[in-house]
């Protein structure tokens, strides 16, 4: 079970679970457009056969190559830093307890989007998007094996995501065109799901319940318009009026 946003299949990645053995990695990348990344990640036993951690970390950044000829800067620069904990807990043969919490920085700029010139890797917009978001991602994921046959599984997640994004949606750089949306907003979305899962042979039968709540516990989205698109805002709200009246 995956939740409803999974009508048309689900890619389902399982990262490796730290366990008794010490590990410990280190990779360093470089590339075009002055491409720098960094990633570690180490794992091992903090108690052996009962509490594992694994922990995981990347930096990544690269210049952009698209110029907004209006303003005069690079529209496309992508950076973001990652981390990752992971706790794993089996006080027995049947039960296993998995707490993971990961969090991600974006410093982008937010594309090349604009009215594309002549030159090439060349645009011109009269905003210079940005995306500064972040977002933080709990789960806690608890297995109990009944029997050789049944087990019970427990899936509790959290997630919060800040947005602080601006976006120039007219693709232009005529002030008359202008559509500027600046998103500051708070997302917070919490799932619990229950799973049974019934094994015998080559038959696997799997049943269980999801729940999912989304909440927006801070909004502050500014729109900036010129005199073309507030004039097609107004008008729209004016058919939207005239349509619940009818």
């Amino acid at each position: 079970m995956y939740g409803k946003n999974t009508e048309v299949g689900v890619v389902n990645v399982i990262t490796q679970k730290p366990s008794n053995e010490t590990k410990a990695r280190i990779v360093a990348e470089a590339g075009e457009d002055e491409k720098r990344s960094l990633a570690l990640a180490a794992s091992g036993a903090i108690v052996e056969d009962k509490l594992f951690i694994g922990i995981s970390g990347k930096h990544y950044e690269k210049e952009g190559f698209v110029e907004n000829s209006t303003t005069g800067e690079i529209v496309d620069d992508r950076e973001h830093d990652y981390g990752k904990i992971h706790l794993r807990l089996t006080p027995s043969d049947k039960l296993e307890a998995s707490l993971v919490s990961s969090y991600i920085k974006y410093d982008n700029d937010a594309g090349s989007s604009g009215l594309a010139k002549n030159k090439s890797r060349e645009v011109s917009s009269d905003l210079d998007a940005y995306n500064r978001s972040d977002v933080w991602m709990n789960s806690l994921n608890i297995n109990y094996a009944i029997n050789d046959n049944l087990s019970l599984t427990s899936v509790t997640a959290y997630r919060k995501y800040n947005e602080n994004l601006a976006n120039d949606f007219d693709y232009t750089d005529d002030s008359s065109q202008k559509f500027h949306v600046f998103g500051d907003s708070i997302y917070e979305t919490l799932s619990q799901e229950l799973r049974t899962n019934y094994e015998i042979g080559s038959v696997n039968l799997v049943s269980g319940c999801f729940w999912k709540e989304v909440r927006c516990i801070l909004t502050k989205t500014r729109i900036l318009t010129g005199r073309v698109p507030l004039l097609l805002f107004r008008m729209l709200m004016v058919i939207r009026s005239v349509c619940f009246h009818i």
